[in-house]
């Protein structure tokens, strides 16, 4: 009878304070409290081309929500509630201003406040109006005081993003299978991930892979003399101090040929078939600085860091293949995370502003088009237009096809019953095709315990690739840069 009661008691505390949701509802308020300014510092300043010889730069800053209204055919403005916004079929949104700061050469002009966009807000966040709201007054509102919330409202619909799963982020994983030797890092930056591999060819010569640079594996010890370690001694000191593996690399010296940094920049050269003579310092430059280990920096300082990181890389692997160091699992779920709701927004958000067909792209052809027509500029906060952003947010929530590729990211909440929703709310996606075997991903590993379901998956394709948190399970949020910095700097005095 006791064990009956703590489950009940158990039961009546997930149910009463939505803990049952409680990973959606922290990853939104996250988004809308730091998500969305974060975003904006990471934009910084951008250019707005008028004219060929023109530009005007633009900054934003200081976002500040509204609250949910309607507007009806009289004119008249009421809230909205999420009641209505189903009967109705309307999208349960709530207006986001945001300061936008004209720069006259490189000192900041007045801000100007204007409408962004038209936010989708999460029901029972802090900013939905049932978060206020007593249990009596949400039954008078036609609300049930049990729903755990955690869904949108899009066009009368209720329907939650999902969370997905993948590797860990700018974390080493060193692989090991036979005689196959690598290392494997995401490199992940301002929402852009690029997937890096490095590893020991059956020559002996340690190479690395990453996209958006070269389709052919690239020495390290090459990229290293560009990055800025360019004599042969110094390299061999970055990666060890001890003899019995400077073998592996003088031999990776030697069969690079390239002694000079010079010749380094032209082994690249050749490899990316570079047509542009005179550029091709400027282009490899450019290329390494956006492209590799992003997280580390994208600029000019960062280079140096970068090839001390490449010696490091480059030593695991020979601990690697001298068995001095195991490999990792890469189903462990230590090198595993769960991307949720306000990273997915995040990237929404980011995309919206400086995609292809963004705002800043809408306000370069607004600008251009008035010129083209003789026309006088107008103030920078009319040319702003709300529906840019709001629709391409609506759109990806409406179809569940995300900026990344992905697709089943908003779904139709199941409203089956009670326990069917919490269980769609708390399900978690594999992005690995179901087409595929991936045997080794779909099984139920020891490190699931106490986080996954080790029952519940689908029958099917999907078995093993689609899981659900178990019901104590809780996902945590990243903390905000300035509590990260007070961290560090205790850790390192008590270092």
């Amino acid at each position: 009878m006791k064990n009956d009661n703590l489950l009940k008691k158990f039961l009546a505390e997930k149910t009463n304070h939505h803990e049952l949701a409680k990973h959606q509802i922290d990853s939104y308020n996250y988004f809308v409290k730091y998500g969305m300014n974060k975003v904006l510092d990471e934009i910084g300043v951008q250019e707005i081309n008028i004219t060929e010889d023109e530009q005007i730069k633009i900054k934003f800053s200081n976002i500040k929500i509204g609250s949910p209204h309607i507007k009806e055919v009289d004119g008249s403005r009421r809230m909205l509630t999420p009641l209505e916004a189903r009967t109705r079929d309307l999208n349960y949104m709530v207006p986001v201003y945001i300061d936008i700061i004209p720069y006259f050469g490189d000192r900041e002009c007045i801000p100007k406040q204007t409408e962004l966009y038209q936010l989708p807000i999460m029901v029972n966040s802090d900013i939905c109006m049932l978060n206020k709201m007593t249990r009596d007054e949400k039954i008078n509102a036609g609300e049930d005081p049990y729903d755990a919330g955690g869904y949108f409202i899009i066009n009368g619909t209720e329907r939650v993003i999902v969370n997905f799963e993948h590797i860990a982020a700018n974390k080493l994983i060193l692989r090991k299978k036979d005689t196959d030797i690598s290392v494997r890092i995401d490199s992940s930056h301002n929402g852009f991930t690029q997937k890096h591999s490095f590893e020991k060819t059956k020559k002996g010569l340690v190479v690395a892979r990453f996209s958006m640079f070269s389709k052919e594996p690239v020495p390290i010890v090459i990229l290293m003399k560009i990055l800025g370690i360019e004599k042969d001694k110094d390299i061999v000191d970055a990666i060890t101090t001890k003899d019995s593996e400077k073998e592996d690399i003088y031999l990776n010296l030697m069969q690079c040929e390239c002694p000079t940094k010079k010749e380094c920049y032209a082994y690249i050269s050749e490899l990316l078939n570079i047509k542009e003579e005179g550029k091709e310092q400027e282009i490899i430059d450019n290329r390494l600085n956006t492209n590799l280990l992003a997280f580390i920096g994208t600029d000019e300082t960062s280079r140096k860091e970068k090839a001390i990181y490449l010696a490091k890389v480059f030593k695991k692997l020979i601990q690697l293949h001298n068995n001095e160091l195991s490999d990792e699992d890469i189903d462990h779920y230590s090198n595993k995370r769960i991307r949720t709701v306000g990273e997915l927004l995040e990237n929404l958000f980011r995309y919206s502003i400086i995609g292809k067909w963004g705002l800043i792209s809408k306000l370069q052809f607004n600008y251009q088009r008035l010129i083209r027509r003789g026309k006088k500029i107008v103030r920078l906060e009319d040319m702003v237009s709300q529906n840019t952003m709001t629709k391409q947010i609506l759109r990806a929530m409406a179809t569940g096809n995300w900026i990344s590729g992905e697709t089943g990211v908003c779904q139709r909440l199941e409203r089956t019953n009670y326990m069917r929703a919490q269980e769609h709310l708390r399900s978690i996606i594999s992005p690995l095709t179901p087409s595929q075997e991936h045997f080794e991903a779909r099984e139920l590993h020891c490190t699931h315990w106490g986080r996954l379901c080790p029952v519940r998956t689908p029958e099917g394709q999907n078995i093993g690739l689609r899981k659900y948190l178990a019901v104590g399970a809780q996902i945590t949020e990243e903390i905000d840069k300035k509590t990260k910095e007070e961290a560090k700097n205790t850790i390192k005095e008590l270092m």
